[in-house]
């Protein structure tokens, strides 16, 4: 899998990756200052910049530019246990950007967990139950049922 994605579609540039240009790991939040955003997230340039990793989902704008997180389909950190996903809809240079909430089975989930011997299964536990986390511990990457997620917690 590629580690960007940069795409021209109508006239309007989409870059995406998974934390920022420069890394798979480091750490954006919904809430950082401006500068931080167009120094982590607009080095190439583009219209829309597309990211997850931090199971926020948001979509904000700044210097002009429209920055998306997706947040995510298997673990919500944002305190509403729903999955989440990124819509961008165009028409010509124009276009309109959403985030989409949707139900998915948590306690299936838990249940998969609960019958691991995966050693933080309470604290995943924990945070599928309240969809948060309360600081940065560790990032793992665990596969669930052919499901490969990255867990970062704060």
């Amino acid at each position: 899998m590629p580690a960007e994605l940069k795409i021209e579609i109508e006239g309007v540039r989409i870059h995406a990756h998974h934390a920022t240009s420069q890394s798979l790991f480091d750490i954006v939040l919904p809430d950082e200052s401006e500068e931080t955003l167009i120094e982590s997230q607009m080095v190439q340039d583009a219209d829309i910049y597309v990211y997850a990793h931090i199971f926020k989902p948001y979509i904000r704008f700044t210097d002009g530019k429209c920055i998306i997180n997706t947040g995510s389909v298997s673990l919500p950190l944002d305190g509403l246990n729903k999955a989440s996903y990124a819509m961008v809809e165009l028409d010509g240079y124009n276009y309109q950007t959403a985030i989409i909430r949707v139900d998915y089975n948590v306690e299936k989930v838990i249940d998969q967990f609960s019958g691991t011997d995966y050693q933080n299964k309470e604290s995943m536990i924990k945070a599928l139950k309240n969809a948060r986390v309360k600081k940065l511990i560790i990032i793992v990457v665990y596969i669930l049922g052919g499901v490969e997620f990255t867990l970062g917690d704060w």
